[in-house]
This record gives structure tokens, C-alpha cells and sequence, in this order.
């Protein structure tokens, strides 16, 4: 390996855990049950996100090839390498696999996202001109240890299994409330406050902690969920969306814990108590991949057979001829067609029980039938505008989103700019439909 001066970027000191690429330096093998294991308790949100963005296939080699590493040393004894006082597991030269710097930067936040097993890996991002070290911090390099977090890790999962009843919500609620109960908030300012360790040995840590913890047990027992990084009232927050009924909806397990409520399960975003911001694909603070568009009314268990919404003032002042008029010009504007009666009925039976129009949008423009069309991007812009604003495209805006699409940026995270803007807003109003 050549050798060259490195240069450390220090991640947010809220959402840690490192993960970097490389050429194996491990020949253990992996004993097949771990290998089951840890890809139960994985997510693949973030490497499907990856095929949206440029390079597609380079980014989900050098993905593939962290994951293989850190299964690797998750399993096996690992023979300790010394790379200038780091103890490297490996070296990824991603200027090898066609990716600039900030696509590999991208990969390496995907990567992090959707592995809450990998808790070993450092919040340290070392890299070289050509490529970077996936490397570990002292504490995690005793192979005795690390077996004996194996076991307490499965273990700990494993116990989960008297949470699981015959429907979503009981099984979520049961899984939501065992994770409070048996969490405190602390911070240590140990690597474990913000890794699933600080659950599982030490039953105390800070809001990544618990997060990531969530996403573990969830991603085994095969919820729909996602690890979602950002901020709340300014400050440094991790959080997870989870799909129940085909609709995502906020729990904040952290946030629940300390106000000894169920505030933030379940939670629609107009009942989330604070100002949550989830980081996005273009975010300075650090990369977070397209999130799924949340409902903006929380869950009410037990209304209609697909967990219907708990809105009270469209459950109160439903106008299903407004309703009716929003979905079918989502049809004309978007889809370019008139609606099907059975479509129309679907997509307003939704909203009536508390969709927002965001989310019905997302189901438009991101339907197969949407993506078949294979629009450019002035053509997609040009939807987005004639959707969202009711106008035709002004100069200065279009050439603002177009430099955006044409430097990379997902058509999704251009889509959450216009459903976050306040011609939205009024737009869904008009119509009595919350944002």
C-alpha cells in the first residue's frame, strides 16, 4: 500500500459512526449465521437510493465491497494492521472505481445509514488524494470483546420476539415502548452514546443511540423504516420514519423517552412537537439521502383497515368534491391523462383519511407510470412548475433547479424543494388539503 499524508474530516459529533472503503486485509471467513444475521438487520434504503444519483453501478461496487469488509470483521479474528496509529480493516481507492470525492462521501453516508451492526466503525472520516481508510478505535479491536458483543447484539434482538403481535401498530407499539423502558439519556461522551452499544450494554445514550437501536430491531423483524439525521429546534438530532399501511409517519424514540409520552410515535409532521429538519442530498452539515415523504397527520389505530390518519380537521371538514377536484388535476397536470375511477377513488380515500397532498404528489411522481416516461430534466422541471406552482416556469428559478439536476442532485430532493414551498402550501390549501 502506498503510503500518503492524511487528512482527517471529523463528522457531526451527533450523528456518529464511521465507515470507509477498501481492499480486504481480512481473510477470515464468515460464518454463515452471522453473515444471516447481520443482513436481517440491515437496511437497503440507502445503497437503492445510490442507483438514482450519477454512477450508479461505481457506487454500489464500493458499497458492496465496505459491506463485505465489515462483515468480515464483525465475524471474524482480524489480524490487527497499523496504518500511522490507525487500526485499519481496509483501503478504497475510489478514484479507482470512477467516483469523485463527493460521490464516495455520498456512499459512505448511505453506507453508515443503513448499517446500525456496524457499531465499531469510527465518527472519523480519514482520507488520501486517491482514497480512504476504514479503520477502528482502540476499544474495538480485542476479538474477545467483539465476540461477546456478537452475542449480546443477537441476543438483544432476539428478545424482541415477545413484542411481535397480529398486527403492525401492536407489534411497533410493543417494540416502541420496550426500547424506552429499558433506555436512558445520557451522555457519557463514549463512542457508545451514539452507537447501538449504548443500548444493549449499557441501556443509556444519546438520540442516535436510540435510533439506531430502533433501526436494528426493526430491519429484523421486516418493518419498512428509515434512519433519518437532522436537526430539531436547530440542534443535532437522529430520528427514523416507518412505513406502516404504505405510509410513513415519525418516531422519535428520544424524544418520547424524556416527556414519558407517545407524542412522537406514529407522529404525522403537523404533530411533531418541534422543528425537525432532516438533513438532505445536499446538505452542508452532511449528506442524507432522499427520505420518504411523511404524512402530515399522525396514525389513529383501529379507523380503517389501513391505519387511516388521525387529522382532525380533515376528518372534520372533508369536502370530497375539493378532494376529488386536487387528485383528478393531479392526473391532468402530472400524469398528463384523465384519471381512472378506480386510481381517483384510491388517491381520495387517502386524503380522507389525512394523506397529505405532498404525499399524494410523491405517489404521482414517483409512480412507475411517471418514471416510464423518461422525461429530461427541462421537461421535468417544467412538471414540477405547472404542478406545484399552477405556472409556467420563471427564468431565474428554472436556471436555479436546472444547474441543481444538471450537477447530480436527485430529481426526488428537487421534488421535496417545490413540495416545501409556500405556492404549495397555498395551492393544497385551496383545496382544504394539509401540506
Amino acid at each position: 500500500m502506498i503510503k500518503t499524508k492524511i487528512t482527517a474530516l471529523i463528522l457531526s459529533a451527533v450523528l456518529s459512526c464511521g465507515f470507509l472503503l477498501a481492499s480486504p486485509l481480512n481473510t477470515e471467513v464468515v460464518m454463515a449465521d452471522d453473515q444471516a444475521f447481520l443482513d436481517d438487520v440491515s437496511s437497503r434504503y440507502g445503497y437503492n437510493d445510490l442507483s438514482r444519483r450519477s454512477n450508479p453501478d461505481a457506487r454500489r461496487q464500493l458499497y458492496n465491497k465496505m459491506y463485505e469488509d465489515c462483515v468480515s470483521f464483525y465475524s471474524g479474528t482480524w489480524q490487527d494492521t497499523m496504518i500511522d496509529q490507525y487500526h485499519v480493516i481496509g483501503y478504497y481507492e475510489y478514484r479507482s472505481y470512477g467516483l469523485a470525492y463527493e460521490q464516495m462521501r455520498e456512499v459512505y453516508f448511505s453506507f453508515m445509514n443503513d448499517n446500525p451492526a456496524f457499531y465499531f466503525l469510527s465518527t472519523t472520516l480519514l482520507y488520501t488524494d486517491e482514497g480512504f481508510y476504514l479503520y477502528v478505535p482502540d476499544e474495538y479491536v480485542d476479538a474477545n470483546l467483539r465476540a461477546k458483543y456478537r452475542t449480546d447484539i443477537q441476543n438483544y434482538v432476539l428478545s424482541y420476539s415477545g413484542c411481535m403481535a397480529a398486527d403492525e401498530y401492536t407489534s411497533l407499539l410493543n417494540i416502541h415502548d420496550r426500547l424506552v423502558s429499558n433506555m436512558t439519556y445520557v451522555i457519557n461522551n463514549t463512542r457508545q452514546d451514539h452507537n447501538i452499544l449504548g443500548a444493549i450494554e449499557l441501556g443509556n445514550g444519546v438520540c442516535e443511540s436510540y435510533a439506531r437501536t430502533l433501526q436494528l430491531v426493526l430491519n429484523y423483524y421486516d418493518f419498512n423504516n428509515v434512519f433519518v439525521g437532522g436537526t430539531l429546534n436547530g440542534g443535532g438530532h437522529a430520528w427514523n420514519e416507518v412505513s406502516v399501511g404504505g405510509i410513513y409517519y415519525f418516531i422519535d424514540s428520544t424524544t418520547d423517552d424524556a416527556n414519558d409520552s407517545h407524542i412522537c410515535f406514529l407522529a404525522g409532521s403537523s404533530a411533531l412537537p418541534g422543528s425537525y429538519a432532516p438533513d438532505t442530498p445536499a446538505s452542508s452539515r452532511r449528506f442524507m439521502y432522499d427520505i420518504p415523504a411523511v404524512s402530515g397527520a399522525s396514525y389513529q389505530h383501529g379507523v380503517s383497515p389501513n391505519g387511516a390518519l388521525n387529522n382532525t380537521s380533515a376528518n372534520t371538514s372533508f369536502d370530497r368534491a375539493s378532494v376529488t377536484r386536487f387528485v383528478e388535476r393531479l392526473y391532468t397536470v402530472a400524469l398528463s391523462r384523465g384519471s381512472d375511477p378506480t386510481g381517483q377513488g384510491y388517491w381520495v380515500d387517502k386524503i380522507a383519511g389525512g394523506m397529505s397532498g405532498s404525499s399524494v404528489a410523491h405517489g404521482f411522481f414517483f409512480s412507475s407510470e411517471f418514471l416510464g416516461s423518461n422525461l429530461s430534466n427541462e421537461e421535468y422541471l417544467s412538471r414540477l412548475y405547472h404542478t406545484f406552482f399552477d405556472r409556467d416556469p420563471d427564468p431565474s428559478g428554472f436556471a436555479y433547479w436546472m444547474e441543481k439536476l444538471n450537477n447530480g442532485e436527485s430529481r426526488e430532493n428537487i421534488f421535496n424543494g417545490f413540495a416545501g414551498s409556500a405556492e404549495w402550501n397555498a395551492l393544497c390549501r385551496s383545496y382544504g388539503i394539509t401540506v
